[in-house]
């Protein structure tokens, strides 16, 4: 079996109800030859040049490890909750520790600005720059 990611849409929901296309490929690396996501649930999808260009450009974001394809999305952090970040953790550990959703959702909770093209890296980063102005 090829390599797969999981992923999912990252547009949100339209004012009707309904989902925007947010990625379509056609590839038998994909399951079942094609990627198509026009929803807020986990797909499982090969790591493709145009995956990684729509992941890039902030169209998919990647989902927690432990999602399993047709979940919607939830991370498995509580955003809520008091992650401790403590002055010993590098953006190295926490890009360890946690999915890039996960930070994500982390970093949104705590009023951090994520823009579409952050990498997970970037995501960590920032998290540890606002530990340390706080």
């Amino acid at each position: 079996m090829a390599e797969r990611i999981k992923v999912q849409s990252n547009l949100g929901q339209k004012p009707d109800g309904g989902y925007p296309l947010a990625f379509y490929e056609r590839s038998e690396d994909h399951p079942d030859g094609e990627a198509y996501i026009a929803d807020d649930k986990v797909h499982e999808v090969a790591p493709t040049s145009a995956v990684a260009q729509a992941l890039h450009n902030g169209q998919l974001k990647e989902a927690s490890a432990s999602a399993k394809a047709g979940d919607t999305f939830s991370p498995s952090l509580n955003p809520d909750q008091q992650v401790q970040i403590t002055q010993d953790d590098s953006a190295g550990d926490l890009e360890d520790r946690y999915s890039k959703a996960e930070l994500q959702a982390l970093a949104e909770a705590r009023g951090i600005e994520v823009k579409a093209g952050d990498t997970k890296a970037d995501i960590a980063e920032k998290l540890i720059d606002s530990r340390d102005s706080e």
